[in-house]
């Protein structure tokens, strides 16, 4: 399945880590925003706290967006590799690319090209995709960059480790 997307929001340093948000075609993205606040306010990683504080500074009204809307958090499943929330009878679902694929399979939907692309893309290190589904549909995946000091210091290490 092929998925246009349209990348709004701007990368920006939060902690050790740049997040980008990226919202697919059909999906507004201050939703993408809100979502992305509500999935990852709770989340208590670092990567987690660094998504949730640039949504809310790029997007002041993200937060608010769901304010007065009762949800019910799914915490990490290990074994689908998903989390997310449930709210209004909606089913929102994120996870690594391989982990939200792999949910899309079971339920027999298509997975867009543009998430694999991505992945493939990104796929160095210190970078991490996770998408984030909405009723069984991609609206948008978020991008973490480890800061390429903080990659070289830990590669250093690494090699120091090693000899």
């Amino acid at each position: 399945m092929n998925a246009e997307f349209t990348e709004k929001a701007v990368t920006k340093k939060i902690s050790k880590w740049q997040t980008a948000c990226q919202a697919f075609a059909g999906t507004q993205p201050e939703e993408l925003a809100a979502i992305a606040a509500l999935c990852y306010k709770n989340d208590d990683t670092e990567r987690g706290q660094a998504v949730y504080r640039q949504v809310c500074r790029y997007y002041p009204n993200a937060e608010g967006f769901f304010q007065n809307v009762e949800y019910r958090r799914i915490g990490y499943n290990e074994k689908t590799g998903l989390s997310g929330i449930n709210f209004d009878g909606n089913i929102i679902r994120k996870g690594s690319v391989d982990a939200v694929q792999n949910y899309f399979l079971a339920l027999g939907h298509a997975f867009p090209d543009a998430c694999i692309l991505a992945e493939k893309t990104a796929g160095i290190p210190g970078h991490k995709i996770e998408v984030i589904c909405k009723n069984g549909e991609v609206i948008g995946m978020v991008t973490l960059v480890l800061e390429q000091s903080v990659i070289s210091e830990n590669n250093i290490k690494e090699a120091a480790l090693t000899a």
